[in-house]
């Protein structure tokens, strides 16, 4: 499999769904899931900002009529306004999150992680384990959480990766399977996969941790691993 690749046909058949290509023989998948729509909205495209911000102005904008003196009339005709077009607004976000979610699709084999997303362009991105040095696990409540790679070797752009790279880490970009409804279990189930490949890499397998920042989830630890 190529190290990363354009689909620029959207309707392109996939031998098997999430790849671009056919598994080698002896390798065989071991999980595949996508991302939360509702928590992709909450955590890449920052739903709950939008909305704090969209009601902070229509407040100031209300009080600013009330402060003129206008009447009562003018006053409720900016807040009917201003909730028509910030509730269509955040419908438009939450239905970009829903179809990019909807798009993605990261898979797991006994060799690699794969990352397949895109709406209008497919892309994929490959990640042998050889690849991955540490797979950060960052939870964000409710079971829901990312796993953020870091790899060496040949990266991949911050912009080609968006929104699945690990926010604010431009160089390199960390990949990141972003908004994982079961992501302990997912991540847990990434550090079996390494230690099971382990004795055929050349180095030591990857570090699962959970991020500084994130509420310790021991059961997603290897045996020996050290939080970030």
């Amino acid at each position: 499999m190529t190290p990363f690749r354009d689909d620029h046909s959207p309707d392109a058949g996939e031998p098997v769904p999430g790849l671009p290509e056919p598994l080698p023989p002896g390798e065989s998948l071991v999980w595949q899931g996508r991302p939360a729509p509702l928590a992709l909205a909450v955590h890449a495209f920052h739903i709950r900002f939008i909305a704090a911000y969209l009601v902070i102005v229509v407040a100031w904008r209300m009080a600013a009529k009330a402060s003129a003196g206008a009447p009562a009339s003018d006053i409720m005709a900016v807040a009917t306004s201003g909730a028509l077009l910030g509730g269509l607004g955040l419908a438009l976000v939450l239905g970009l999150a829903w179809v990019i979610a909807r798009s993605a699709l990261f898979t797991l084999t006994e060799k690699r992680i794969v990352m397949r997303y895109g709406v209008a362009i497919r892309k994929y991105v490959n990640l042998p384990f050889s690849q991955i040095t540490s797979a950060d696990l960052r939870m964000h409540g409710n079971g829901r959480g990312d796993v953020a790679l870091t790899t060496e070797g040949k990266s991949v752009g911050y912009i080609y990766l968006w929104p699945f790279a690990r926010p604010m880490k431009f160089a390199p970009p960390h990949p990141s399977l972003r908004a994982l409804p079961d992501a302990a279990t997912v991540a847990q189930t990434i550090a079996d996969a390494f230690a099971s490949e382990r004795a055929g890499m050349p180095a030591a397998a990857p570090r699962i941790a959970p991020e500084a920042n994130s509420p310790p989830t021991p059961a997603a630890l290897p045996s020996g691993a050290q939080p970030a």
